[in-house]
């Protein structure tokens, strides 16, 4: 039970490092050669590769998991869970749903506790569209 509560934990200190722009910490939630792949997006190998990635994500989303389906397997796990991602305003404002989704996800317990070896984010919606770079009637006419 003691894993599982880390687990969830580590996903949630994953969540908020990314919503508040922490990404030092954000990154400590991955082993050193971890990859984190978005639908859509190739996939980033390694902390400097999965800063770049994150790192265009403007200010404004909060990220929660729910629904963790986690199996572990010695030092080893995997989790399963769904993915919501919500816009934020900084007058405390209109809010809306943005995303929804799965994180896929392969764990490995290490040192310093469990961290993510692998992250997939299989969104509902395109990563460029969900961070605002494109409306969703430009990523249309791009197709």
């Amino acid at each position: 039970m003691a894993d599982r509560i880390e687990i969830r934990e580590l996903t949630a200190r994953y969540n908020t490092a990314i919503d508040d722009g922490r990404l030092d910490d954000y990154l400590e939630t991955f082993t050193v050669g971890a990859s984190f792949e978005v639908s859509g997006v190739p996939a980033a190998k390694g902390a400097a590769e999965i800063r770049a990635l994150v790192a265009a994500i403007p200010w404004g989303h909060v990220h929660a998991a729910t629904d963790s389906v986690i199996d572990i397997r010695g030092d080893t796990a995997t989790q399963q869970c769904t993915l919501l991602v919500i816009r934020r305003s900084r007058d405390k404002g209109e809010q809306s749903v943005l995303a929804t989704g799965r994180y896929i996800d392969d764990l490995v317990r290490t040192v310093d506790g469990w961290r993510f070896s692998a992250r997939r984010a299989d969104l509902d919606i395109s990563l460029p569209t969900m961070v605002g770079l494109l409306s969703p009637s430009q990523e249309a006419a791009q197709c």
